[in-house]
């Protein structure tokens, strides 16, 4: 069984099959005991350089073993739907850390190549990912920005496209059981005089039942 869930800025979608829902509960689907997440959120790949934070000064391997010692068992990546889109190459000097050994291809490196790197390494030292579609445009969007992005249907970014993007990162990672889960968009909120309905209409563009419907249709498909 798949669900969203929605709770303040969260909805997330459990995918892949290695979580579900019982009630108030997250559970393994194999044995019904309780998960608990104890989840760090590493930023940087929704923002403009298409990579998350750090390694310009740290290797994937070296971050991703510092989460495990703090005692994590998941981690939250961002990404944007420009990442996801149109894939651009992200520059060697802002991830110099990074070694051949565990990213190959690096001088000509797509923004995906590089996420996949990042979730096989995690994935590899046996923590959860959760995917979080952070923004449309890559960027920082947090108090007194002018990239201002509480809506999941912008300019240059439509409906079309966020359902797209999380169809995409879904099935990229459907293989992989440690990704599991699917926040499909963060802290919504009314924007340019168009306000955010629930359930008044089927308009996927203002309505967010109607719009997480289908984002979780997308997603349930790509990772039935």
């Amino acid at each position: 069984m798949k669900h969203i869930l929605l709770f303040w800025c969260l909805h997330l979608h459990f995918i892949f099959g290695s979580l579900s829902t019982d009630g108030s509960f997250i559970v393994d689907t194999d044995t019904g005991k309780q998960v608990h997440l104890k989840c760090v959120n590493w930023y940087g790949a929704h923002q403009e350089l298409f990579s998350v934070g750090g390694l310009e000064r740290q290797t994937i391997a070296n971050i991703s073993r510092q989460i495990v010692r703090m005692g994590a068992n998941c981690v939250r990546l961002p990404f944007s739907i420009e990442m996801v889109r149109d894939n651009p190459r992200v520059q060697r000097e802002n991830i110099i850390s990074v070694s051949p050994a565990e990213c190959p291809g690096l001088d000509a490196i797509t923004a995906m190549e590089l996420f996949d790197c990042v979730v096989h390494r995690l994935t590899a030292d046996g923590l959860m990912v959760i995917m979080n579609n952070h923004v449309s445009k890559a960027g920082w969007v947090g108090t007194n920005t002018t990239n201002k992005q509480g809506l999941w249907n912008l300019p240059g970014y439509p409906t079309s496209d966020w359902i797209a993007s999380l169809r995409n990162v879904s099935a990229r990672y459907s293989t992989n059981p440690l990704v599991v889960g699917m926040d499909i968009r963060n802290e919504i909120h009314d924007q340019g005089g168009t306000r955010i309905t629930w359930g008044r209409s089927d308009d996927a563009d203002t309505d967010w039942l109607a719009a997480a419907t289908l984002a979780e249709a997308a997603v349930a498909a790509a990772a039935p």
